[in-house]
């Protein structure tokens, strides 16, 4: 497998996809998924940054992706 991403990194005009980087998260994202890893719901959490619901959960989303997780139970680790 990586030796396909090498060799369509070496090919004119073809970009190989980044590798997810933990903790390259926006202020925003952080600020979210600390309240749902201090056990808020999304609703709360948009009350708390005056945000609508469906923006925190977008946050959220976003965050989970970007650290690989997919509960704010595995959040954790990166919030330590």
């Amino acid at each position: 497998m990586v030796a396909l991403a090498i060799a369509d990194a070496e090919a004119p005009g073809k970009r190989v996809p980044g590798i997810p980087q933990p903790g390259k998260l926006t202020d925003t994202e952080w600020e979210v998924a600390h309240l749902a890893a201090a056990g808020l719901s999304a609703e709360q959490a948009a009350r708390q940054l005056y945000r609508s619901t469906s923006t925190v959960e977008e946050h959220l989303a976003n965050a989970f992706d970007k650290l690989g997780v997919t509960s704010a139970d595995q959040l954790g680790p990166w919030l330590e």
